[in-house]
């Protein structure tokens, strides 16, 4: 729980300007046993850097009305990309991550198109 905490913390700092742009609700199948949840799809956007994330939270819920699983999508791979570097320094700046190893650290190159 500290780290979900923590994480949390470090994307309040990472995004400029997140707003919730849309919603959807219903029931679908979870990842977790299969089983069927209500379940709730939050689009979003925000910024990063100088990069535009477009996204996602869904989120299922339990019996109880609790969040049993929280999944988290974004896109573009250019946006994706800023976002894991500034959250790992995130992370590593409030000492819940260790800094990676300069042989840790790879290029992410985008797939070749056309």
């Amino acid at each position: 729980k500290p780290m979900v905490l923590g994480l949390f913390g470090v994307l309040l700092r990472t995004f400029k300007d997140f707003r919730y742009v849309g919603d959807y609700t219903g029931t679908a199948q979870t990842s977790t046993d299969g089983t069927a949840a209500e379940s709730a799809v939050l689009l979003f956007r925000a910024g990063v850097g100088d990069k535009e994330i477009h996204g996602i939270d869904l989120l299922h819920f339990d019996d109880d009305g609790r969040i049993k699983e929280f999944t988290v999508m974004v896109r573009p791979q250019s946006a994706v990309h800023a976002l894991g570097e500034a959250v790992l320094a995130g992370l590593v700046a409030d000492g819940l991550a260790p800094a990676p190893a300069p042989s840790d650290t790879v290029p992410v190159t985008p797939p070749r198109r056309g």
